[in-house]
């Protein structure tokens, strides 16, 4: 095993760089995923200010699939509702920080 990874030390290295970007891109995307959740949380909640959490909850789900297609095959419906309960619950802790006003949020949709 040990002659194996001295004869391979470049592949072996190479591996391992791979796992670590691949680890890396996964946070950076989640990060990603969880704030694009924050801005259409917030959208939902400007444009259906009477309506229940349930239609909100629906049309923010649509639109993160419309935003990221390709990654809407690789992400379960159970992390999308982990994401959109997130972002509803920073939305609330942003609206008792500044009193109720809700950012000024513009996404095309």
């Amino acid at each position: 095993m040990v002659d194996f990874l001295i004869a391979n030390w470049g592949a072996v290295a190479a591996f391992v760089v791979a796992v670590l970007a691949i680890l890396k891109a996964d946070k950076t995307n989640k990060a990603k995923l969880a704030n694009l959740a924050f801005l259409l949380v917030c959208q939902a909640e400007i444009y259906l200010r009477g309506k229940t959490g349930a239609v909100k909850k629906a049309l923010v789900r649509e639109w993160l699939r419309q935003k990221m297609p390709v990654a809407a095959y690789f992400i379960s419906d159970e992390l999308i509702d982990r994401l959109i309960e997130a972002a509803v619950a920073k939305l609330k802790d942003y609206l008792e920080e500044k009193g109720g006003k809700l950012p000024d949020v513009i996404i095309p949709l």
